[in-house]
């Protein structure tokens, strides 16, 4: 995430044939940004064009803050090995200025890390434990205990993958469907329970998968589905 300050210059600096835009808004070397936020950089020369995110914040904070603290959160930051979708929306971190006004910022404003691992909206920790989590602005951190919790309240006797496509090639384009692995646990106690879809915590090359996520590169793709304890890997190929 690349940082600026409003009311300071943009510092774009670049071939003059460069085209920028910051959320749709088209911008130049010297650009002042006059109001904070999240701003998606869109990026165009010759029929191509990139994007990437940068922050603006208010131009008091930094030296100015007197205190930072969280003004909205989950009841509790307690999540599922494998099972809960880390969800930041709802997280509002209040900033009071040594001349008393305050600013709010919300999950968009922000970034997360646990045990130094940047999050984003939808991870799922895949070790139990308690985590180091850091909310970030700008250069303010504030830091609070993330819990997360074995999956099951009750013990796992074993896992079995018991559904899996038989696909293993896909096109650029084409959509991955996480409903098709099924994985059931069999517990101590007798009973069984089966897991689907996005129940299941997927990735490809470590990239987070979701019913109709779409390949937008080719390649081997290392497949990894876990759940709880569980882990099974195996691998599809993408092609143009």
């Amino acid at each position: 995430m690349h940082i600026y300050y409003a009311k300071n210059r943009s510092n774009y600096h670049g071939h003059k044939e460069l085209k920028y835009w910051a959320n749709g808004v088209s911008i130049a070397e010297g650009y002042i940004f006059k109001t904070p936020g999240k701003k998606t950089i869109t990026i165009k020369y010759q029929g191509k064009q990139g994007q990437y995110d940068l922050q603006v914040f208010p131009a008091n904070l930094g030296a100015n803050i007197k205190e930072c603290y969280i003004l909205n959160a989950p009841p509790e930051f307690s999540y599922r090995q494998t099972l809960d979708l880390f969800d930041p929306s709802d997280i509002t971190v209040r900033c009071v200025y040594t001349n008393g006004a305050t600013d709010d910022f919300r999950a968009s404003d922000l970034e997360f890390y646990a045990n130094g691992v940047k999050l984003s909206k939808g991870y799922k920790f895949k070790e139990a434990g308690n985590k180091n989590f850091v909310i970030r602005l700008g250069n303010y951190n504030i830091k609070q205990t993330l819990t997360v919790v074995p999956a099951f309240d009750k013990a796992v006797s074993r896992y079995e993958l018991i559904n899996q496509p038989d696909q293993t090639k896909y096109k650029v384009g084409e959509a991955f469907h996480t409903c098709k692995y099924t994985v059931r646990c069999y517990f101590e106690d007798n009973t069984t329970a089966d897991f689907s879809g996005d129940q299941l915590d997927i990735t490809a090359n470590g990239v987070q998968m979701h019913e109709n996520y779409v390949f937008v590169s080719p390649g081997d793709k290392k497949i990894i589905i876990s759940l709880g304890g569980f882990r099974q890997t195996s691998t599809l190929t993408v092609e143009k």
